[in-house]
């Protein structure tokens, strides 16, 4: 199974929450997709329900607290339920 990297960004005070995920153009079968959450709590509730636990994202969260976008590596089953990873492919 593949991993990926999710990243996310939060550009103003007043803005969305940003998550991504772009796809290597080496890897077929798969896209990557951008998602918005209204806020911080949002996005972490999506994150939960994918099975991206809190310890897992704190440190990515902490650098866009910073003002700074980040990234952590995700399974492509917690991207797919993040709803940032759609694939062709059966696996």
């Amino acid at each position: 199974m593949h991993t990926f990297s999710l990243h996310l960004r939060h550009e103003s005070p007043d803005g969305p929450w940003i998550a991504s995920c772009p796809v290597q153009a080496n890897l077929e079968g798969f896209s990557g997709l951008t998602r918005s959450f209204a806020s911080e709590g949002a996005m972490a509730t999506a994150f939960e329900a994918a099975g991206v636990k809190i310890d897992r994202s704190r440190e990515a969260l902490d650098e866009v607290h910073n003002g700074h976008a980040s990234s952590l590596e995700i399974s492509q089953n917690e991207a797919q339920k993040l709803g940032i990873l759609h694939t062709d492919s059966p696996e």
